[in-house]
């Protein structure tokens, strides 16, 4: 079986990002990616005072496209990122939980230990790479909070939970005003991050059959800042208790 970090590995600890921001920087190896049809009605050219590509039509000189380094390197980390979930829902299928647990957790520590080791390198938008790693993060995430696997759910102790009758998004929601005191009583009553906020629901809560909320609609309502998908019937009012 393939190493599913293996393409990162070799990314970050074997500089293959420089062999990637060299290619971009040749003119004709960049080029010669394109399917050559597309150069019978376009042209694509450097761009030095900008430092990127500029596919334009021939006929009238319109930009219809810029490709910058970052969107180059974006393009290999996608890759990257489906060859690294094929590899692992392959391996963790027909295994039992304990030992989806402890192989997840194992790639979690590799997914740590790139992460230090790229912030100690001096490559060029290595931002892009540090996102592409985080998304490693959450996609594995789903495993170690028991969502879905292969379209079959994990219950793990979930009679020892509460069972939520509302929906999630009333209970995600709640939680955030409480974190960023957009309740009713503008006050902030609780001091943790979004992250801990979404842990904390999901280690503790489950729906009213009894089964895990599904992380990302979890997350989704905790961003304080979309107050598009926060509607008023979707809130819940609390009650200060005056002291005796």
């Amino acid at each position: 079986m393939i190493h599913p970090l293996i393409k990162y590995i070799d990314l970050i600890e074997n500089a293959q990002v420089q062999v990637i921001h060299s290619e971009f920087h040749t003119d004709y190896e960049f080029i010669s990616s394109f399917d050559p049809t597309i150069f019978e009605n376009h042209k694509i050219y450097w761009d030095a005072t900008n430092n990127y590509y500029v596919l334009a039509v021939l006929s009238s000189q319109k930009i219809q496209r810029i490709f910058t380094y970052k969107d180059h390197l974006k393009s290999y980390l996608n890759q990257y990122f489906n060859e690294f979930k094929s590899i692992v829902r392959e391996e963790i299928l027909g295994k039992n939980e304990k030992s989806i647990l402890d192989y997840i957790k194992l790639l979690q520590k590799e997914i740590f230990n790139l992460k230090s080791l790229l912030d100690s390198k001096q490559y060029e938008a290595k931002d892009v790479v540090y996102t592409s790693l985080k998304e490693l993060d959450i996609f594995l995430s789903e495993y170690s909070f028991g969502s879905f696997i292969r379209g079959e759910q994990i219950k793990n102790s979930n009679n020892s939970k509460i069972k939520w009758l509302g929906k999630v998004s009333e209970l995600a929601t709640l939680f955030s005003d409480l974190q960023a005191g957009t309740n009713n009583l503008k006050i902030k009553l609780v001091d943790n991050s979004r992250q801990e906020l979404k842990k904390f629901i999901l280690d503790n809560f489950v729906d009213e059959n009894n089964l895990p909320f599904n992380h990302e609609t979890v997350y989704r309502y905790l961003d304080n800042n979309k107050t598009d998908i926060k509607k008023s019937k979707s809130r819940i009012d609390i009650r200060k208790l005056e002291e005796d």
